[in-house]
């Protein structure tokens, strides 16, 4: 599973607040998603968002306030930024 090797798969076995799932409701439960997808670039090196964006949409779908989003391993650039941001909650 770690194509990094960083962790053992024994390692990975023994954690037992982490799970991994492609099913939508079982994502309604959590309350931190680690957003980690491909972002492939195209000949004039623009990043292509799509997999970013349909992620984004997936756990867009099971956030409540208080819920803890992660990106990890992608850059955004200013002008696509204004995609993934959402207003803060009312205090």
């Amino acid at each position: 599973m770690d194509v990094t090797q960083e962790v053992s798969r024994e390692e990975l076995a023994e954690v037992s607040q982490l799970s991994f799932t492609t099913e939508l409701e079982d994502l309604r439960e959590c309350s931190v998603f680690i957003i980690t997808v491909p972002t492939p670039i195209d000949e004039f090196k623009a990043p292509d968002l799509t997999p970013l964006i349909k992620a984004s949409e997936t756990v867009g779908q099971v956030l409540k306030a208080g819920d803890l989003v992660i990106g990890d391993g992608f850059q955004i650039r200013p002008r696509f930024a204004a995609l993934f941001a959402w207003p803060k909650p009312p205090r």
